[in-house]
């Protein structure tokens, strides 16, 4: 889950400061406001800045920085004409022969055009658009372009801030005269970045070259753009990298705030809709998926090897053989369909696929064409489709009007999806828009965003009283064992300081730890991804401990899902940022956390983790909460110790108890329902008062046999024998069988752990509330059927059939009392 970042209103000072801000050319010429960056510019120049507006798009063939200065000039100048379209700037890029392919397709060029690069350029930009394209198209058919140039975003924003200067640098990187030359208040449109090629190498120092020469312009960086958050450009990493900050625009800051919102606590249940084409992407997007949302729906291109998998028809345009990447393995890409699908039924996510497939010439009113519609009255959904196909596109609109009409949470993600939303009129009823395509499945697939990871983290908020907290808290930590108090005091500064309600997500199973949470209140749950929905493979992270703690330094990632298991826990976290600002302000904390991360304690932590998910370590956590364990439990020991007297009161009156004398027939004779109930409420007190301050000190098996010998003459005359008839040998009797009878509850919580695990790891989920009764009752009846002789000898009843029928109600009663009891204080608390 990636971090806050810093936002635009937290910058100061702004008035007179150069701002580069990063936007897509989208968002400035967009008719929705929702939807747009012109908030960030507007703020900017209000604020007295000069604002500075970059763009990185298209699928520009760009040109080297070493490129002599008449070629550059020859290229920048044939982009304007071209309208952006980038022909000159490909012709540039290509060999001499196919230079020389694509002169010969252009009228009027010589038969044997010259050898020198420069005048074959030249020759060729002095041509009409259209005769480039032609001829471009009879050497590279298959290539198509589109218009990338930002004089659109020029003409756009002066017209939406009258009064203000609005200029346009036709040489991106050429613009340091223009710069030098803006007057506050005013706004400088860069051309597109991409007519250089540096912008998206993949060569770091041919990135940060241009980068150098961008930076240069500006005080300050803001990127507004989530449509490029995804790509690792100049200008989204290595710029803020080189001024060693960045902010988050208005726009960008909307955007991750909406994801964090679908991501930490998603509406339940979670539907997304994948469709369109682009397998190689979308189908490690679905199996990223499964195990996170509630059910998938796949259509178009996309669905037809999961058709494949299943054994049925794709049609003609299906090829069998197509591959696909996979943990750099080449595999069939129905192979992996089936993959998907063989997980999603271990988790229990749907994958819902179309009912037919019908293939026309043309657009059609068959009646034969069957639809299925979907009820989505109770789903958040996530829709990226991209359809131009005129019947595709008449569904899609279809589908648009549904989902605004439903009042769900849902977010509509890429420009042309958007844009169809707009168009039909459905944007209002959508809860987000975005204009991240790509960014959006990166998130969804809980991927760090690389241009979101180069800005800087939000600044704390903490005052003096929560930094000691969190010092406090740190110095626990094995990490930061040794730090000094000052060295704790400035990484506490360096965190934040976040409220979450039970269920929210903190971190999924594969997603990179950019922070670790260290739990001040409240607690958390973390469960392997391979073991998810089975609650004793769960650990327990409470108050003082951490999640992350070395995971996030290393950007390790995590190997299980993060979920908040309370309301209004309390979590402050740290990023890697945040560490490495600490270092960087206290020079000998660098040496102490090398010494503190060493390999033994790795190890250490890891022998700890399993050692918490053991059978006999989750008994002994429950046992120090309660002496009789149940399914639902109570916080707080006088919570067990209420709900344990009433059941006591509840049973006695019901008569469902044993007399401690025989009857002349020598069976068991039920007591008088209204007599002794102050002496036994007075005994189960006393008892869990005993194993309460006892389970404090020692072990639960102590603080067990203790309170069972301590209260054996409060159980004798509860039981209704006179206390002038109390002899020692009876006591002595009385007290032993209540010794071994006080391990039944613990024996009876070790089988119900036991088989619970079981059944949870074969089901792969959960079990429900009623299955978890279920169990537990089985349970009783099984150990109360080894602890019956004892429970007749001491009770002085005879060991029939009848008697323990008797006695086997009275331990599945208690138990449903118990829990009735226990949910009763629950919707109290």
């Amino acid at each position: 889950m990636f971090s806050a970042k810093k936002s635009l209103t937290e910058v100061w000072p702004v008035n007179k400061k150069r701002f580069l801000v990063l936007v897509d050319p989208e968002t400035v010429t967009s008719e929705d406001g929702a939807a747009s960056c012109i908030p960030t510019i507007a703020y900017l120049v209000a604020k007295g800045a000069r604002v500075i507006v970059t763009c990185s798009f298209g699928s520009i063939k760009g040109m080297p920085l070493n490129l002599p200065d008449v070629s550059r000039e020859t290229i920048i100048k044939a982009f304007q004409r071209e309208e952006g379209l980038g022909l000159t700037a490909l012709f540039a890029s290509l060999s001499q022969q196919d230079q020389a392919s694509i002169l010969e397709e252009l009228p009027s060029t010589p038969s044997s055009p010259t050898s020198r690069v420069t005048e074959r350029l030249t020759l060729f930009s002095s041509f009409g658009t259209d005769e480039k394209l032609k001829a471009i198209a009879a050497r590279f058919p298959s290539l198509s372009f589109t218009k990338s140039t930002t004089i659109p975003v020029a003409k756009r924003l002066e017209g939406l801030l009258p009064g203000v200067s609005v200029q346009h640098a036709e040489d991106p990187l050429r613009a340091a005269q223009e710069v030098t030359q803006m007057p506050p208040s005013s706004v400088l449109v860069l051309e597109n970045l991409r007519l250089y090629r540096n912008d998206v190498s993949s060569i770091g120092e041919e990135r940060k070259s241009m980068a150098e020469i961008v930076a240069s312009y500006c005080d300050v960086f803001v990127n507004d753009s989530f449509a490029t958050a995804a790509d690792v450009k100049s200008i989204t990493v290595e710029v803020p990298k080189l001024l060693k900050h960045g902010a988050a625009g208005m726009l960008l800051t909307k955007e991750l705030s909406y994801f964090r919102r679908l991501l930490t606590h998603p509406a339940k249940p979670v539907g997304v809709i994948v469709g369109g084409t682009h397998l190689e992407a979308k189908l490690p997007l679905i199996y990223s998926l499964v195990g996170k949302v509630d059910k998938i729906l796949v259509a178009g291109e996309v669905a037809l090897p999961f058709l494949a998998a299943r054994g049925l028809s794709a049609g003609k345009g299906y090829d069998p053989a197509q591959t696909i990447q996979v943990d750099d393995e080449s595999v069939l890409i129905h192979h992996f369909a089936n993959k998907i699908l063989r997980q999603a039924a271990a988790t229990g996510v749907a994958i819902i696929l179309p009912v037919d497939h019908v293939a026309h010439v043309r657009p059609t009113d068959d009646p034969a064409i069957r639809r299925r519609d979907s009820k989505l009255s109770h789903h958040s959904v996530d829709w990226n489709v991209r359809n131009d196909n005129r019947w595709v596109r008449s569904g899609n609109e279809s589908f648009a009007r549904i989902l605004a009409n439903s009042g769900i949470f849902s977010v509509v993600a890429g420009n042309n999806t958007t844009r169809c939303v707009r168009r039909i009129g459905a944007g209002n009823g959508m809860s987000h828009l975005s204009s991240g395509g790509l960014a959006c499945l990166e998130l969804l697939k809980v991927n760090l965003l690389p241009a979101v990871e180069a800005l800087s983290d939000a600044s704390s908020t903490l005052d003096q009283a929560s930094i000691s907290t969190v010092a406090e808290l740190l110095k626990h930590l094995p990490m930061f064992s040794g730090c000094s108090s000052h060295q704790l005091h400035l990484l506490a500064k360096k965190t934040t300081k976040r409220v979450y309600a039970a269920g929210d997500f903190l971190v999924y199973d594969g997603d990179r730890y950019t922070s670790m949470f260290v739990v001040a209140c409240g607690s958390l749950v973390a469960c392997p991804k391979a073991l998810y929905g089975c609650s004793n493979a769960a650990r327990r992270v409470t108050k003082g401990h951490v999640v992350g703690l070395y995971e996030f330094v290393s950007r390790h990632p995590s190997n299980e899902t993060v979920q908040v298991a309370e309301n209004d826990t309390v979590i402050y976290q740290l990023s890697c940022a945040g560490l490495k600002e600490a270092v960087n302000e206290a020079s000998d904390l660098s040496s102490q956390l090398v010494a503190n991360l060493s390999k033994p304690l790795r190890v250490i932590a890891e022998a700890e983790h399993r050692s918490n998910c053991k059978i006999d370590a989750i008994l002994l956590r429950d046992l120090t909460q309660c002496r009789c364990p149940q399914p639902s439990k109570v916080d707080g020991k006088w919570g067990t110790i209420l709900v344990e007297a009433a059941v006591e009161v509840l049973l006695h009156t019901l008569a469902l108890r044993y007399r401690p004398f025989h009857s002349q027939a020598g069976t068991c004779i039920a007591a008088q329902p209204m007599r002794g109930i102050g002496v036994r409420v007075v005994f189960s007190v006393v008892r869990n008062l005993i194993y309460h301050h006892v389970v404090a000190t020692s072990s639960p098996y102590i603080a067990a046999i203790s309170s069972a010998v301590l209260t054996t003459p409060l159980r004798m005359l509860a039981g209704g024998t006179p206390l002038h008839t109390i002899t020692f040998d009876a006591l002595a009797a009385n007290a032993s069988m209540s010794v071994v009878l006080s391990l039944a509850p613990i024996a009876t919580h070790a089988l119900l752990l036991e088989s619970r695990s079981q059944l949870e790891l074969t089901r792969r989920r959960s079990l429900r509330s009623s299955q978890a009764v279920a169990v537990a009752a089985l349970c009783k009846i099984i150990v109360g059927l080894l602890a019956f002789p004892v429970v007749a000898a001491r009770n002085h009843c005879q060991r029939n059939a009848a008697t323990f029928t008797l006695y086997a109600m009275k331990q599945v009663l208690g138990l449903l009392l118990t829990l009735l009891l226990r949910r009763g204080l629950k919707l109290c608390a």
